[in-house]
């Protein structure tokens, strides 16, 4: 038997396989309304296709007043002009754009396969592991960056492992190209550069010419942050990691126990898969024994702490069961994932398994205590790598240190995994499609009438009113006239109450919300999928509240 060419045929087979489970899997929301950031993505690829060397080179109202888009969104803007090409080939409708960044999911899955070749032996459950987390579903049905890093990110990776396996450049040159467009796309990407150099020290103990080539995404990131200081007066990079520390100055004193507290419950919600597998990873006796204990302690933790970031964990005197046990549940799963990953790299010792612990602990390290805030965006990048370490450890504690006949972890645990994903995904589709709906509505209403339709908020929401005709407010200019009607959204972000007496309630309209479970809600929940200043649970269970949208007459004096 040729066992090359069976090998081959296992491989496509696998390749087929996950490109079709992730294909699958965002079939059900290609026609999700576009949600949070999309909006300033979609904003500046509409610019790139007049003016595309002035990519951010026009004002935007974001915060409740009309500022410079290069202030506002300090992203690089790779993704905005892969939008822009989508658009002018096949259309900038919400199906069009979201099939064509399924191909983005689907490289990112690929890669994750790829990379996981060369670290453990079932490299399926590694790549279906990432497919199935709830960070890379509810991520991959957006149009943000992060999607799109995390595959150029995993390429690169694999890349420059590859070329360290066979002695040669190339494979390394086409490394550091794939690490400068995820640089360009989310400057998360250039992480990637201690990562490798790292390993490339630990692995040859001395050091690599080729490390050299590392210099190539610095200078392409720095090269960007030049550029766009000569055009717009400041540097992109160097503007948002100045964001970044003047935000959580403006905050109040950093609570480093809620941040720790936050930072695994994502951590640990994001990987929700973590504790399915986590009975084929010990032995029975130990799982109960040290969960329990864990799991008690975390709890009485929360219960003294009395608030994880701004969900309580008291209302009225009584204990918000729901609340206590997802967040027990999520931090435990998180300080689990820490410590399995550090267990991984001192049981097998090897220059792997340490470049396995540090992406792991770095991201969390970003995520948790560098960024402007947690959130189930940011934790994304370190799926694939404690997929990767779920597999190695259930591989080592079967066979040994030898990945050769490695027993492969069950995949029924995927099927549970998947649901709980989607049902995220799409309660957080809900959400998205709620804002598009409620435009929809407000505008059929009040958008004939003989004043001017303003509105509050942004996000997804700010996009359709705005492709209805309506005008954002802006707390320092707007003169609102008789006849003008103001919409107020609940659920959404940098909104004012009117001012008493100079507005009036004509209406609400009120929309369901996904019945049993939210991403983004931080009044009865405390879900903050998109940012933990929502609160500190990426998704939480229990009765949801309805999304209401106030509408308001002036009333002239």
């Amino acid at each position: 038997m040729d066992t090359r060419s069976s090998s081959h045929k296992i491989s496509s087979g696998q390749i087929l396989l996950v490109g079709a489970v992730t294909c699958a899997l965002l079939s059900p929301f290609l026609g999700k309304a576009f949600h949070i950031d999309d909006t300033l993505f979609l904003k500046a690829a509409v610019q790139i296709r007049h003016t595309p060397w002035d990519f951010y080179g026009f004002p935007v109202n974001w915060y409740g007043w009309e500022m410079p888009m290069s202030e506002v969104n300090q992203n690089p803007p790779l993704v905005a002009y892969l939008i822009a090409g989508i658009s002018a080939l096949i259309g900038s409708n919400e199906v069009s754009l979201h099939i064509a960044f399924m191909g983005v999911a689907v490289a990112a899955t690929l890669g994750a396969w790829r990379l996981a070749r060369l670290f453990c032996g079932n490299t399926l459950a590694a790549a279906l592991l990432l497919a199935v987390s709830p960070a890379f579903l509810v991520t991959s049905t957006n149009l943000m960056t992060d999607t799109t890093m995390l595959a150029f990110f995993l390429w690169g990776l694999a890349c420059w492992m590859d070329g360290l396996n066979s002695g040669g450049w190339l494979a390394c040159l086409l490394s550091v190209l794939f690490i400068s467009l995820a640089t360009l796309t989310k400057y998360f990407g250039i992480m990637a550069l201690p990562l490798l150099g790292m390993l490339t020290i630990a692995r040859g103990k001395r050091f690599d010419l080729r490390l050299l080539l590392l210099l190539l995404p610095l200078g392409t990131l720095f090269g960007f942050d030049y550029y766009t200081k000569i055009l717009y007066g400041h540097g992109l990079f160097s503007s948002a990691a100045a964001y970044s520390s003047a935000l959580k100055n403006e905050r109040a004193p950093v609570d480093y126990w809620q941040k720790l507290c936050s930072g695994l419950s994502f951590t640990g919600g994001c990987q929700i898969f973590y504790l399915f597998y986590a009975p084929f990873l010990y032995p029975r006796r130990q799982l109960l024994l040290v969960g329990g204990v864990g799991m008690a302690l975390v709890a009485s933790l929360v219960l003294a702490s009395g608030e994880i970031g701004s969900v309580p964990i008291y209302v009225s005197g009584s204990i918000r069961w729901p609340q206590l046990i997802q967040f027990t549940l999520f931090i435990f799963a998180g300080a689990a994932i820490l410590v399995q990953s550090l267990s991984d790299c001192l049981l097998r010792r090897d220059s792997e398994s340490l470049f396995l612990c540090c992406w792991i602990a770095g991201t969390f390290i970003f995520t948790t205590f560098v960024n402007w805030s947690t959130n189930a965006r940011t934790v994304l990048p370190m799926v694939p790598a404690v997929a990767m370490v779920v597999v190695r450890q259930f591989e080592f504690h079967r066979t040994g240190r030898t990945l050769a006949d490695s027993s492969s972890p069950p995949l029924w645990p995927l099927l549970p995994c998947a649901i709980l994903s989607l049902m995220v995904a799409w309660a957080d589709m809900t959400f998205a499609n709620s804002q598009r709906e409620a435009a929809r509505l407000i505008m059929d209403i009040y958008g004939k009438g003989r004043g001017t339709v303003w509105f509050q908020g942004h996000w997804g929401f700010q996009y359709y009113m705005e492709q209805a005709g309506a005008r954002p407010i802006d707390f320092n200019t707007t003169r609102i006239q008789s006849g003008d009607v103001l919409v107020v959204p609940e659920n959404n972000t940098n909104t004012r109450e009117p001012l008493p007496g100079m507005f009036q309630r004509l209406s609400e309209i009120t929309l369901k919300s996904f019945p049993f479970l939210a991403t983004m809600d931080s009044v009865s929940l405390g879900a903050g999928f998109y940012s933990d200043v929502w609160g500190a649970l990426p998704f939480s269970f229990g009765e949801t509240l309805p999304e209401n949208y106030f509408i308001y007459s002036f009333v002239p004096h």
